[in-house]
């Protein structure tokens, strides 16, 4: 699988040099452990520019696929900071039917409302 394709110059400039430098720096500051990310979103268009390894939307996946429920197409993309969070504390909950039919109903409504539509 490729993940991303980088073009760099064939030889090695300053700006290159100190791009490695500061990512090595924010590696071993951070402790970044680069995590596989298994996602089988429901379709390409629904994945978000970016989803960190560490996303709370990720963690709740896995937890929905723990307990082997679908997770939500709406769930692949990008919400506000107060749905992440809800995201956050869902991952470390009991997770059946009934919570992700709550789930759904929350993104459903944070959609219209990013949107600008009225319910």
């Amino acid at each position: 699988m490729v993940r991303a394709v980088y073009f760099l110059p064939e030889w090695r400039s300053r700006v290159v040099e100190t791009m490695a430098s500061k990512n090595r720096t924010r590696r071993r500051i951070l402790g970044v452990h680069p995590r596989p990310i298994e996602l089988a979103a429901p379709n390409v268009l629904d994945l978000p520019q970016r989803l960190p390894g560490d996303s709370s939307a990720l963690d709740l996946i896995r937890a929905l696929r723990a307990h082997c429920l679908t997770p939500p197409a709406a769930l692949f993309r990008r919400h506000r900071a107060g749905v992440e969070q809800l995201f956050e504390e869902m991952a470390q909950e009991y997770l059946d039917g009934s919570r992700l039919s709550e789930l759904e109903t929350v993104l459903e409504k944070e959609r219209v409302v990013t949107s600008g539509r009225r319910a």
